[in-house]
């Protein structure tokens, strides 16, 4: 009978039993029974024998048991005997026969209790022996001699991978807790672990490229099971490695990471979901290779060493297969699934990756994904109710690390139920439960239904208190497929630069800012505003790589990205157009009702008004701070502010005019960029807030309070009526020939957007020279724009190369008279051009241009190679002249403009309107 038998026989006696004789063994189960006439004074002999037995104690004389001289005094009855033979078996010799001390016990009938105390002093001088033999075990690998062997010959993590494997060989002989160890069985165990170690290396070199990870991941199997399985199982874990590597998704393509393949169906397949079908690879892996108990793998053998390994390997392919198929079965049923909202898709597909499939438990956690959630409030214990009824059902005890197992189940069920309510509706939900309104915990469940209740109702509260500040799940869905879809490059390949000039421009203006991890500003605008183009860039460039440096360093890494400074750059800058990209479509689709599913989010009035839609005519800004930066990858915190907002509709329909000064949302999320700039993810969930203010501007207006974009539209509806006030308010103030100059070039500007031609560029060149905006603090925009036109306006160098090359045709000799109608044209149409001294267009130029392009064959045969540069110095010069103004040209300029109307001219111009309509208000 084993010892642990014992000890729950004797558990689950009463108290009374306790001091009833063992009479004997049955089984696994002890025969007890009162003494029979007990002798005078058997209570104070009952109570000595709850105690140990003290050397002064004899047996009777009497006792009919035979023993050899020498020998010690043996048990007479069978309970005894089997009771030496059990501890014997379970502790040692040694400890057996110091607990029961056979030269006392000859004859002695055992109580229960003094059974229960004998077996727990075997226990505590087992715990004692086992404590000693540690301490040995720890002394003998502090000792000199093994650690100047493992500093020649072993590296850190194999120095304690040797000395664990040591250790826990000795730990797992009989003798390790019932006798004091000797050096020899330390000295051996080391020897054999070493023999094992050196046949890993030896494999991982071999098999691995990273053979200190695999070692690393040896080491935590040996923390999670004993020495035995290791001996047997190392030739596994070496493969589990070596695929784990192969598997890894930065890896290059190879015969196994292309099985993950089939996670959806023959797609490509995310690096997330590689990861992590990778990892519960690994872990059935590494389980079903210990369950097998294979026998122990003698490390010098080397054929059976190949052997093990050849099965391991394919054992390991075929179960790949399996998971990846069972795996794309899981997603398509979830795609499929007509029923399930596409946030509750997307998040039950994000968490079953790596999860064992558990069809009865999957189809059970789908079906709650389309729970009634209307009246949650009123309802909320009823649906608690249900998930938790789920939650009983495949409640087990499993080794099983997943969303859907153990601890994790109840939560992720109750993700599944309520994930897909809106902010808005939460907070409805948490007003009702906060104000008493919400369902009451019922009274008629169980008192083990009525604690499963409340420790689902504390969790769904809690969810819902940390989501009150979240956008809603289809915000949230739509953002993270636009960042892993949005991919752009606006590489300026004529500067050889990694970003456009436009970002600077939004450096300068604060549309966006860079803040290193501290909070400090990277760029310093003021400085930037003050340096020349050239210095710019530079200074720009230097701050970015301070703050990005670790991601150019390429130590510690498995497998090195090799980039420049200037691609890192590049590729970051493009990563926050990105960003930018993917919050501005995401607002379009969810906050200003362009899907055509209806509104995705509910924003609220300051007085509590839901508003399902809000105007998309705003401005937005971006604060970006990054939060790490390391070898491998950088996290930062995205916050995007939108402002100038000027009207939201409520759920009827209602149009409410905002006070775009006040009004605005703020979005934010953290978001990890890969070092290669390519994978993006979304750290947290993405928060979002507003504060929309209705606007006190007079309801007689025909127009809305006015922002700088209004200005900049000249053909809408309301804009005769919008200028007139305007300008009225600006003459009464001196500020006139501004407002009016200001207005106009929005006009020209405007026209030419539509119609980007050279005649609508002039016209606003024509309004901005003669320091029409000396009035504007920076400059640059407006230079940019007048050393961009100026050359366009300039004739000379295509009339001096046209004079060169009708020189050159007057000279040609009488075999080009074949084509001389083209040449007469030509000289035709230059002689119409030398005698121009204004051109109010360019209609000749481009008459030149294209007959030139007509008589292009004709001239190659007649023009010799000397004639031939003059034609394409002309050619040249033409280019030139008529290249068409970029529409991007005017846009920092209408900015500038912008930006100082509404600083300086709108502000007042609104205050003042909306206090003379409260004048005469009260007048009225």
């Amino acid at each position: 009978m084993r010892i642990d038998e014992y000890k729950r026989v004797l558990k689950e006696l009463g108290e009374d039993d306790l001091d009833k004789i063992v009479v004997r063994r049955s089984g696994d189960s002890l025969m007890l029974e009162c003494p029979i006439n007990p002798p005078p004074g058997w209570e104070k002999l009952q109570g000595a024998l709850s105690r140990p037995p003290s050397p002064t104690q004899r047996v009777p004389h009497g006792n009919p048991a035979t023993q050899t001289p020498g020998q010690e005094p043996l048990p007479t009855n069978a309970f005894l005997t089997g009771l030496m033979a059990d501890l014997t078996a379970a502790f040692g010799e040694a400890i057996a026969v110091d607990c029961l001390r056979s030269d006392l016990l000859r004859g002695t009938q055992l109580t229960a209790r003094q059974v229960m105390t004998i077996i727990g002093q075997a226990e505590a001088k087992e715990a004692r022996v086992r404590q000693q033999n540690d301490g040995a075990i720890s002394t003998y690998f502090r000792d000199v001699e093994w650690a100047n062997f493992a500093k020649s010959n072993l590296s850190v993590e194999a120095a304690s991978f040797v000395r664990k494997l040591a250790a826990a060989l000795i730990q797992n002989t009989p003798e390790y807790g019932r006798e004091s160890l000797s050096r020899s069985h330390f000295h051996d165990a080391e020897a054999r672990a070493l023999s094992v170690y050196f046949a890993i290396e030896a494999m991982l070199t071999k098999y691995v490229r990273a053979p200190e990870a695999a070692l690393s991941l040896i080491l935590d199997r040996m923390r999670k099971t004993d020495a035995q399985v290791v001996l047997q199982s190392w030739p596994g874990y070496v493969i589990a490695a070596y695929l784990y590597e192969k598997l890894d998704p930065t890896a290059r393509n190879s015969h196994e990471k292309q099985l993950l393949s089939k996670l959806c169906n023959a797609s490509p397949v995310s690096a997330d979901s590689s990861k992590a079908i990778a990892s519960r690879f690994i872990a059935l892996f590494i389980h079903q290779i210990e369950e097998a108990q294979r026998p122990e793998v003698p490390p010098g053998d080397d054929d059976a060493v190949d052997l093990a390994v050849r099965e391991a390997y394919t054992f390991a392919v075929e179960l790949l297969g399996t998971i990846a198929d069972e795996h794309a079965q899981q997603l398509t049923l979830i795609a499929q699934d007509a029923g399930i909202s596409d946030w509750t898709k997307d998040f039950l597909m994000t968490q079953i990756d790596g999860v064992p499939i558990d069809w009865p438990r999957f189809g059970a956690i789908v079906s709650l994904s389309s729970l009634d959630l209307s009246s949650v409030s009123t309802r909320l214990f009823d649906l608690l109710g249900m998930i938790c009824d789920t939650a009983i059902q495949f409640a087990e005890l499993s080794e099983i690390e997943s969303p859907f197992h153990g601890e994790q189940l109840l939560p992720t069920l109750l993700t599944v139920g309520f994930g897909r309510l809106t902010p808005a509706e939460v907070r409805v939900v948490l007003d009702a439960l906060d104000s008493g309104s919400g369902q009451a915990m019922p009274n008629d469940v169980s008192v083990a239904d009525q604690r499963m209740l409340k420790e689902a109702y504390e969790i769904v509260t809690c969810q819902f208190r940390s989501r009150t500040g979240e956008a809603g799940p289809d915000f949230q869905l739509y953002f993270k497929a636009k960042l892993a879809s949005e991919r752009s490059s606006y590489y300026d390949i004529m500067e050889n630069r990694p970003f456009h000039v436009s970002f600077i421009d939004d450096l300068c203006d604060a549309v966006i800012t860079i803040k290193d991890p501290g909070g400090r500003a990277i760029i310093d605008k003021a400085l930037l505003k003050r340096l020349d183009s050239d210095r710019q860039y530079d200074y720009v460039m230097t701050s970015l790589l301070d703050t990005l440096a670790p991601l150019l360093d390429r130590h510690g890494l498995a497998r090195p990205i090799e980039l420049t400074k200037h691609e890192l750059i590049e590729r970051f800058v493009c990563s926050l157009n990105d960003l930018d990209k993917a919050f501005a479509d995401t607002c379009m689709q969810t906050l200003f009702g362009q899907s055509d599913k209806g509104p995705a989010e509910v924003l609220s009035l300051s007085d509590g008004t839901p508003i399902v839609k809000v105007d998309n005519s705003w401005k937005n800004t971006a604060t970006v701070t990054l939060i790490s930066v390391a070898e491998d990858s950088v996290r930062l915190s995205y916050h995007y502010c939108i402002s100038q907002l000027k009207s939201a509709f409520d759920a009827t329909g209602k149009s409410i005019a905002l006070d775009s000064k006040r009004s605005q949302i703020r979005i934010s999320a953290d978001i990890t960029i890969s070092r290669d700039m390519f994978a993006r993810k979304l750290a947290t969930p993405v928060l979002c807030d507003a504060t929309l203010v209705p606007s006190q501007w007079p309801a007689d207006k025909s127009y809305r309070e006015p922002t700088g974009i209004d200005l900049q539209r000249w053909k809408d509806e309301h804009h005769a009526a919008r200028r007139k006030d305007l300008i009225a308010f600006a003459t009464a103030t001196g500020m006139q020939e501004i407002v009016t100059t200001a207005l106009d070039t929005f006009e020209a500007i405007e026209a030419f957007q539509e119609n980007p031609s050279r005649e609508a560029a002039f016209a606003i060149y024509a309004l901005i020279q003669n320091d029409a905006f000396a009035f504007l603090s920076d400059r640059k925009p407006l230079a940019r724009v007048l050393d961009t036109i100026y050359p366009m306006l300039e004739t000379f160098p295509v009339v001096d190369a046209l004079n060169l090359f009708t020189d050159a045709l007057a000279h040609l000799d009488s075999a080009s008279m074949a084509h001389g109608k083209a040449i007469s044209a030509i000289l035709e149409l230059a002689d119409r051009i030398r005698s121009t001294d204004e051109h109010q267009d360019f209609r000749d130029f481009v008459a030149l241009r294209n007959l030139l392009s007509v008589s292009d064959k004709a001239l190659s045969e007649v023009l010799n190679s000397d004639q031939k540069k003059l034609l394409g110095r002309l050619r040249l010069a033409l280019r030139e002249l008529l290249v068409e103004p970029d529409p991007i040209l005017f846009f920092q300029l209408e900015k500038a403009i912008s930006d100082y109307l509404e600083e300086n001219v709108l502000r007042d111009f609104i205050e003042h309107e909306i206090a003379q309509s409260m004048r005469e208000g009260a007048n009225q």
